[in-house]
């Protein structure tokens, strides 16, 4: 074999393997972007049931008779995920990396923290801390 046809062999043998390095690389990052939206769509999934679960609470106190208490504790983040909360007379807003989940809650006098929190019915309306 000439020196010719085994240059051409070299050259030819390295562009298939940099087109394999290549394939391979764009498959792994678009692995990536895949797992990285299911993180993000995890995420937003606990971040609303925790929304909903507060909501619930909410609603529940402003169902129960008058002197009802109930002592709700808000841990500090969500399996790893910090988040701030705010809360307005009639709704909730969660705000975490990716974005706020806001819900609507039943009349409320008071702001929910993050820590204890006790929610006392007087009136009709619900009493935060």
């Amino acid at each position: 074999m000439s020196s010719r046809k085994k240059a051409q062999i070299a050259i030819e043998y390295m562009l298939l393997m940099g087109m394999a390095i290549v394939i391979a690389m764009i498959c792994l990052i678009i692995a990536g972007l895949y797992f990285q939206d299911k993180l993000d769509d995890k995420n937003y999934d606990m971040v609303r049931d925790f929304a909903l679960s507060i909501q619930n609470e909410l609603i529940l106190g402003s169902e129960m008779l008058e002197g009802y208490i109930r002592a709700v504790n808000l841990p500090n983040d969500l399996n790893g995920l910090e988040y701030t909360i705010s809360n307005t007379n009639l709704s909730l807003t969660i705000n975490y990396s990716k974005g706020s989940i806001t819900v609507l809650t039943p009349l409320t006098n008071g702001t929910l923290t993050i820590g204890d929190n006790t929610i006392r019915t007087r009136g009709g309306i619900v009493y935060i801390n």
